[in-house]
């Protein structure tokens, strides 16, 4: 089937319709009788003897005009100068049907009637009614809408499968499981993928295992890229030096990750880094280490003792930077003397809701948890997403929040 239209990369010389021009000294009754006998002439250009336009008729305008006898009988018989518009819009045959809508566009053109006169090197070669231009820009608005739409499923099959596999990248709740009493996970990234991610170690020979919780810079796609590069290269340091403190594994992490993303260069056009935390169990020794930048722990006693934070650094990792990451400080804790362990990342906190729209705080967090404190992790973890939830409510979902609730008892 062949379209009516154009396809979306045709010119104006390509729509243009190549009708006979009325010439400045014509009389108005010839002119005016001959638009009454052609229905289809509804815009004329006219022209000097050189060829140039210097005016244009509208059809309903000129028969307005003269519809009454007694203006019929003024006209008819001055050349059609009189009744010509002298103001028009006239295109090159050569441009492009895209630069002529952007046009008309800028100039705030009204297409309910009139046209366009086209022109070869200022000489007259046609017209373009209105009527048309529209009828193209709707074709090309329909065309590109289907166009987009395609782009966009394309573009979100890619972004779905990308998100099943960070999500493949993540650890099971098996391989928790298998080394803990119990754990709750929460992963909500904003846009499909996100820069929060979990992690979990091998069990080293020792019997230690260190879980990590990571919020890259962004969200999305870029905050992905960056989880994955950060994962990597925590994969590559427990390796390598699996009995290290946390402190300096993050300090050694946040190295490694500058240097990945050349941010050691001061020409590099990155500057990307991740808050982190990051927990060494010790089954044997019956300890735990912690160390976080810009997260914090949150630690339930065994006993009715308060819930305890733990604030991390204040400085994040990675970014640009020449001078080495400092080891950050190390928190020792007791197997025994806990029952659980909560991190969230600051989307969790950041989140703004309630009655006033204010963020959701970590004060807030800490009596979540306190109300929480005798269920299991993973009915923890289930509640507290609820509550981000209906604190959110009809406000949409500011960043990447990831919670991970961990049981000892």
């Amino acid at each position: 089937m062949v379209s009516m239209f154009p396809e979306p990369q045709a010119g104006v010389s390509d729509l243009m319709k190549k009708r006979k021009a009325i010439y400045a000294s014509e009389r108005c009754e010839d002119v005016i009788n001959m638009i009454r006998k052609d229905a289809s002439l509804e815009y004329m250009a006219v022209i000097d003897k050189a060829g140039a336009p210097i005016g244009s008729i509208e059809r309903h305008s000129l028969l307005a005009t003269v519809s009454h006898p007694l203006h019929y009988a003024v006209f008819q018989n001055k050349p059609i100068t009189e009744l010509q518009t002298s103001s028009f819009i006239k295109v090159e045959a050569s441009a492009s049907f895209d630069r002529l809508s952007s046009y008309l566009a800028e100039m705030g053109v009204s297409l309910n009637q009139g046209g366009v006169i086209v022109v070869d090197d200022d000489k007259y070669v046609g017209v373009l009614d209105n009527a048309d231009l529209l009828n193209q820009m709707m074709h090309l608005n329909a065309t590109r809408s289907k166009e987009l739409s395609a782009a966009h499923e394309t573009v979100m099959d890619s972004v779905n499968y990308a998100s099943r596999i960070q999500q493949g990248l993540l650890p099971t709740v098996d391989r928790f499981r298998s080394l803990v009493k119990g754990v709750g996970l929460v992963w909500e990234p904003r846009d499909v993928v996100g820069g929060d991610i979990y992690w979990l170690s091998p069990v080293h020979e020792s019997g230690c295992f260190w879980i990590a919780m990571i919020d890259c810079t962004g969200h999305g796609v870029p905050g992905a890229m960056v989880s994955m590069l950060v994962a990597s290269a925590l994969d590559r340091i427990f390796e390598t030096s699996p009995e290290l403190a946390p402190g300096n594994v993050l300090a050694k992490l946040g190295d490694l990750v500058r240097r990945a993303l050349h941010q050691d260069n001061e020409e590099s056009y990155s500057n990307d880094g991740f808050d982190a935390a990051l927990i060494r169990v010790a089954p044997q020794s019956g300890t735990i280490v912690y160390a976080g930048a810009r997260i914090g722990l949150f630690v339930v006693p065994r006993d009715d003792e308060p819930i305890q934070r733990i604030n991390g650094s204040k400085s994040a990792l990675g970014y640009k930077g020449v001078e080495p990451h400092q080891a950050l400080p190390n928190t020792l804790l007791n197997i025994a003397e806990v029952k659980a362990l909560v991190l969230a990342t600051d989307g969790v906190f950041d989140q703004p809701g309630g009655p006033y729209c204010r963020a959701f705080g970590p004060r807030r967090w800490m009596e979540s948890i306190q109300s929480l404190r005798h269920c299991s992790p993973e009915s923890m973890a289930s509640a507290l997403r609820d509550e981000i939830d209906q604190w959110r409510g009809q406000e949409t979902q500011r960043d990447d929040y990831s919670v991970l609730t961990i049981g000892f008892q």
